[in-house]
């Protein structure tokens, strides 16, 4: 799985302090989707199915046991680059959405 620490860099909106809580799930969205799954298979040892959404190209990716991201083709026109959207689970959303607009964002 995916792991880290965010900390601020040189350049990015101010924090108030760290996020506390780790990501949950992360979604990529390309043109090549097929290309992204033999590559991030190999790159982290996932095992990718295909998600079974009838008419909707959607792939899951397992990592130990456990789904960890998934994938997604892009709709036409695919103006924007291939992008990973990170999610976040909070034990209060409520409170999170008020730290979050009272630091800016």
């Amino acid at each position: 799985m995916l792991k880290g620490t965010l900390a601020p860099q040189a350049g990015d909106a101010p924090w108030t302090k760290p996020i506390k809580e780790p990501p949950c799930w992360y979604e990529l969205t390309t043109s090549d989707l097929a290309g992204a799954q033999t590559f991030y298979g190999q790159l982290f040892d996932w095992t990718v199915i295909d998600a079974g959404m009838p008419g909707f190209e959607y792939r899951l990716a397992n990592s130990g046991g456990d789904m960890v991201a998934g994938m997604m083709a892009a709709q036409a026109p695919a103006a924007a680059p291939p992008s990973w959207m990170i999610y976040f689970a909070v034990p209060k959303c409520d409170a999170a959405v008020k730290a979050i607009v009272k630091a800016g964002g």
